[in-house]
């Protein structure tokens, strides 16, 4: 090979590496220095002090490369939309401050994924309200600063250690399996991630990008912590039942997109039946686009456990709560799901089976004002 043609695809290679996001790795969630960061940056803006006794050892490594960084003008201009958001009762560490740090490149980058003025893809789960270029522009001055590289670089055996506990105490899921059920390519990179410092615990967080793509992620919290300040609470099955459920949803969500037109109105007639509508009003699914997304992930999960489980004990379990959240089709659209998986000669795909699917949603919404009838 051409010399040169060699050197320019090394440099070429750097470039990507540089700013280039963590391989989406659905499964097996992970420490994120964008989380990490943003944390350690908001603690500092409200004087935390890093007080973390459950996680001594990460705590005291924090504190004791950042304490001295506390007047930086990052941290001045967060105290400021901390007091600012607090006069509406908001507390942007809670949601704001972990969509931010997700909305950027993985450090030294910490560019923006989105475009500052594109606000056409964002939606409740996307939240930009601080992405701007000042509070961009202070982060990366800040990292350069405060020596943030060095501080990862010093941290990340430690991440490996939190990493491979998951691993190790976690149950796997059957991707393989999932895969090959589905057979249709994502239109979402979902990406777990464990929380070390409690910021954004539970939230699950869009970025948006054109064409209906998106990231998404999910914040668990890492509780308890040994001497070493490894987690030791990852055997908990919330774990694995929160990473089933919204990586399923980059399969189903696209396959309900496509077929909206066929779905809206026996989706409206089924959210308007009074059983229904009482349990679903104050919830995200008193909207019927959302009611059908939430109905396939659940009953997509549902078959997941029939296939992947030693008996259909927590799958029954499941199709009872379901019921009892107001997802009373839920049984059965889980036995169409049957039909689709013992006839995959036929239906090559999920999307090749969705005129099933829709036959079901209008057999439901036909007896919906008298099946889901209710005070």
């Amino acid at each position: 090979m051409n010399k040169r043609l060699i050197i320019f695809f090394f440099a070429f290679l750097g470039s990507i590496t540089l700013y280039a996001q963590p391989v989406a790795n659905p499964l097996l969630p992970k420490v994120d220095n964008r989380i990490e960061l943003l944390s350690i940056v908001f603690k500092l803006a409200i004087a935390d002090d890093f007080n973390d006794t459950k996680n001594p050892r990460y705590t005291n490594s924090i504190r004791n490369h950042f304490t001295k960084y506390s007047a930086h003008l990052l941290i001045e201009y967060v105290r400021s939309l901390i007091d600012s958001f607090q006069k509406d009762s908001i507390d942007i560490g809670s949601w704001e401050i972990p969509s931010l740090a997700l909305h950027l490149s993985q450090p030294h980058g910490l560019e923006p994924l989105v475009s500052f003025s594109d606000s056409i893809t964002s939606d409740g789960w996307d939240n930009r309200t601080l992405l701007n270029l000042k509070f961009v522009t202070l982060l990366k001055q800040f990292y350069t600063d405060a020596r943030c590289e060095a501080f990862f670089k010093s941290q990340e055996a430690y991440y490996a250690l939190v990493n491979q506990a998951y691993e190790k105490q976690s149950k796997k899921l059957n991707g393989d399996w999932i895969k090959n059920f589905f057979s249709v390519a994502t239109t979402e990179n979902y990406y777990g991630i464990l929380n070390l410092q409690g910021l954004g615990n539970g939230d699950y967080i869009r970025v948006n990008f054109k064409n209906n793509h998106r990231n998404t992620h999910t914040i668990f919290e890492c509780a308890a912590f040994d001497e070493n300040g490894v987690p030791s609470n990852f055997s908990n099955p919330i774990f694995e039942r929160n990473i089933l459920h919204e990586y399923i949803h980059a399969f189903t969500n696209q396959v309900i997109d496509n077929n909206l037109a066929a779905l809206q109105k026996p989706a409206e007639t089924i959210l308007a039946s009074p059983k229904v509508f009482k349990l679903m009003k104050n919830t995200f699914y008193g909207n019927w686009q959302y009611l059908l997304y939430e109905s396939l992930v659940r009953a997509c999960t549902i078959k997941y456990m029939m296939s992947n489980e030693k008996d259909n004990t927590t799958a029954t379990k499941e199709i009872i709560k379901q019921e009892e959240l107001g997802f009373f089709w839920i049984k059965g659209l889980v036995e169409k799901l049957s039909i689709y998986e013992n006839n995959r000669k036929k239906y090559k795909n999920l999307e090749a089976f969705m005129p099933e699917v829709i036959k079901y949603f209008r057999y439901v919404a036909d007896i919906a004002q008298v099946a889901f009838k209710g005070n």
